[in-house]
């Protein structure tokens, strides 16, 4: 019976007086059973369009927060548990005693307190101050400033004598920027002549010194300026347009049709060996973080591998011309725009969406890893293809089904992206938090978990696994006793939330298994958001050969950074020695950027007068 109907059969059946029920013969028990189920009927329909409002209201507050709102998902954060007058993060101030039941939530206090390698901060007692020799400590000292005494000050003020040197007295520390620099050389040989041959025989012999090849044929690019274009592109997101302009204003000019040749040479030529020797590492690393992201692409190509599976240089691209490289880049550009362009938006919904793949690996070792991998498709066999079929590691990602192709892998789900279904199935997120909603009960409940795990942060292996057995596995069942029981409405924010958790229950608690996995995604998170905000910049990659010189150089970059070292520095050092390795590949393994020679030579952040001693 539909609402209209019900309305009507009620104006119907209110025209009836007493007098015309009894004359006509009606029943009033029938009259009120009829009118008990008409209000029943009406009470059902207020309730599903209730539910309804409250799911448009909730969908509308989800675009209101993601247009102008905060998009953090972290609660506020709980401090000591043994301390009374601190807010604890015990599910929760408004739960109810059955709440903090269902969910094994007690307000007994541990027994041990955990000690955290930090201090706590009170609301009185603000952050303290680095001190100047903290803020100075990795930065390259000067020659100090003498300031002399003038004519005038050298007279005594009491007796009018003349005063002599006595000492310097410290005043203050001064840090000064000095602009980059860009010169040019020229190169020079020596050139010899036999005096001897020309004197008996009148003979003119000469030669010349063996001459060093070029960095890249044609070109007067160097190692250290194609390592500061990498570092700015794809670190700092600088796009070649700006760098163009850049370099205009130092006083030389460089297009970008060159910057993008010259990247894309060194990559094909030099930087993929020692990415293919960190590739090769990858696939037998005990944990891997995965995640992909788009990566827009103006014209997509089939490209042939720089290197076997076994990472051994297949020389594919020797034959291809620097010359060639040029003239496509310089066809690039002409079609290139300025982000001031009008037409830019209406250009990139014109454009395929490729993927870069990413995978990290900082767990559970000392020599990290993130690499990047280009990709025409979203297809789950790509990773499969850079891992191998046969990587039995650890594999972390979101719940994107394409992993599943990873077979002989133990797959782990990132507790972030469930954390994030239930914070979105949250209703009314500004205010007082209501613990009558489920999604904040549910919210708060994995939050209790992150705050657990937050004080394990620098423990043993071991020690971490003791305690996750200990006091997370009980709140993560009690959890899942608790979310099993809830019927939300058919296609609701919380629905999907109770969905995603149940699918993905059996690998999200694989975490428990070794002290060195990770609760979260967070380390190939990361490089996505760094390359989001490259690709934000640069808006786009032309050609699929420099997706893939993309994905190289990041790759390396990021190493680098992830292995404390100046990123800069150390394309500056592959580069300058990568004839040592094209030349004999496995030499490359020399300069991983883990091992002495690189984090002697690169580590620092001034730059040595002389990377090749």
């Amino acid at each position: 019976m539909s609402a209209s109907e019900n309305n009507s059969t009620l104006t119907k059946s209110t025209e009836y007086r007493p007098d015309d029920i009894m004359n006509a013969g009606i029943d009033p028990l029938i009259l009120l059973s009829q009118m008990f189920e008409l209000n029943k009927n009406l009470q059902a329909t207020v309730d599903r369009q209730t539910d309804t409002i409250a799911e448009l209201t909730r969908e509308l507050e989800w675009f209101r927060r993601n247009m102008f709102g905060k998009k953090s998902e972290t609660a506020k954060r709980f401090e000591d548990y043994e301390d009374p007058g601190i807010h604890q993060m015990s599910l929760f101030d408004s739960m109810n005693e059955e709440q903090k039941l269902m969910l094994g939530i007690t307000d007994d206090q541990p027994e041990e307190k955990i000690t955290v390698d930090s201090y706590k901060r009170t609301k009185t007692e603000r952050k303290k101050k680095r001190t100047r020799e903290e803020l100075l400590a990795n930065a390259k000292k000067g020659e100090d400033k003498l300031i002399y005494a003038s004519d005038e000050e050298k007279v005594c003020d009491l007796c009018g004598a003349e005063m002599v040197h006595f000492g310097w007295e410290r005043v203050r520390t001064e840090v000064e920027h000095i602009p980059e620099e860009i010169i040019y050389h020229d190169v020079y040989v020596e050139k010899l002549i036999c005096k001897s041959c020309k004197e008996e025989d009148d003979l003119f012999i000469t030669k010349c010194a063996a001459t060093p090849p070029a960095l890249i044929p044609h070109s007067f690019a160097t190692a250290s300026l194609i390592a500061f274009i990498g570092y700015q592109k794809y670190q700092m997101g600088v796009p070649n347009y700006r760098l163009e302009k850049h370099f205009e204003r130092k006083g030389i000019f460089i297009s970008r049709a060159s910057m993008c040749s010259w990247l894309i040479w060194v990559a094909e030529n030099m930087l993929f060996m020692p990415y293919e020797i960190m590739h090769q590492l990858m696939k037998h690393r005990f944990i891997v973080n995965a995640d992909e992201t788009v990566a827009p692409v103006n014209k997509i190509v089939e490209l042939e591998p720089l290197a076997d599976e076994n990472g051994n240089p297949l020389n594919v691209v020797a034959d291809v011309d620097y010359v060639e490289i040029r003239r496509e880049c310089e066809a690039e550009s002409a079609n290139e725009t300025d982000d001031t362009d009008e037409e830019k938006n209406k250009a990139i919904t014109e454009r395929q969406n490729c993927y870069m793949w990413i995978y990290a690996s900082v767990y559970g070792t000392d020599k990290p890893l993130m690499l990047y991998d280009y990709q025409p498709s979203r297809g789950g066999y790509n990773c499969r293809n850079f891992l191998g079929a046969d990587f039995s590691g650890y594999l972390m990602s979101d719940g994107f089904s394409g992993y599943n192709k990873m077979e002989n892998a133990k797959r782990l789900t990132c507790a972030d992206h469930i954390r994030r279904k239930w914070f979105e199935a949250i209703r009314n997120k500004s205010g007082p938090l209501n613990y009558d909603d489920p999604a904040v009960v549910g919210f708060m409940a994995i939050n209790k978990i992150y705050q657990e795990e937050s004080l394990l942060k620098g423990k043993a292996p071991d020690y971490i696994k003791a305690e996750r057995l200990k006091k997370q596995k009980k709140n993560w069942d009690a959890f899942k006793k608790w979310y099993e029981v809830l019927n939300p409405a058919g296609g609701s924010a919380l629905q999907r939330a109770v969905n995603y958790t149940h699918k993905n229950w059996d690998k999200l608690m694989r975490y428990l298994e070794d002290g060195r996995l990770p609760l979260s995604n967070a380390a190939a998170e990361r490089c996505a958001k760094s390359y989001a905000t490259i690709r934000k910049n640069m808006l786009f990659h032309d050609t699929s050969r420099g997706a893939r010189s993309a994905a190289i150089i990041k790759s390396l970059i990021d190493t680098a950074a992830a292995n404390n070292l100046d990123p800069e520095l150390y394309l500056t050092e592959l580069l300058e020695h990568a004839r040592d390795y094209t030349n004999e590949p496995a030499r490359a393994a020399e300069y991983m950027p883990w091992t002495e020679k690189m984090q002697e030579r690169c580590r620092h952040k001034t730059r040595k007068e002389d990377l090749s001693q």
